[in-house]
């Protein structure tokens, strides 16, 4: 076989090889940063509404250094009741409704979740139930 139609054919078979392998490899960039940003917008809107659901219904959670006692600032604080973490149980339900948002708060060493389910009781329904059961 002549050289030159050999090494015309043998350079055709690896540019063709070649272009191949950068259609993949682009391919599955695009794939992974896709997923990526698929995650990251995810986690946003996660945090977004977490912090809008806890906002409207007017709750502050402060933890400090070396304690981690959660107070109730607007609605069940004012029945006196305020939530105390213990070392050896740190899961914690808000079993009364504030402004038709009751929470779930689990507190783990490495992570804090924060669920938010909704009820159907006001904020003077949940204070008078908090008050009705401080007194018992």
């Amino acid at each position: 076989m002549n050289k030159k139609i050999l090494s015309t054919i043998i350079a055709s078979l690896f540019t063709v090889a070649l272009s191949t392998n950068v259609m993949a490899e682009e391919t599955v960039g695009q794939k992974v940063d896709n997923t990526a940003a698929k995650i990251h917008q995810s986690t946003n809107n996660t945090n977004y509404k977490i912090k809008k659901g806890v906002q409207k219904a007017g709750i502050k959670l402060h933890t400090s250094t070396n304690n981690t006692n959660y107070k109730l600032k607007k609605g069940v604080q004012k029945a006196g009741i305020k939530l105390h973490t213990s070392t050896n149980n740190t899961n914690y339900k808000v079993k009364k409704g504030v402004e038709k948002t009751s929470m779930n708060i689990k507190k783990s060493t490495n992570n804090t979740n924060y669920k938010m389910k909704k009820v159907g009781k006001s904020i003077d329904k949940a204070i008078n139930n908090a008050v009705d059961n401080s007194k018992k």
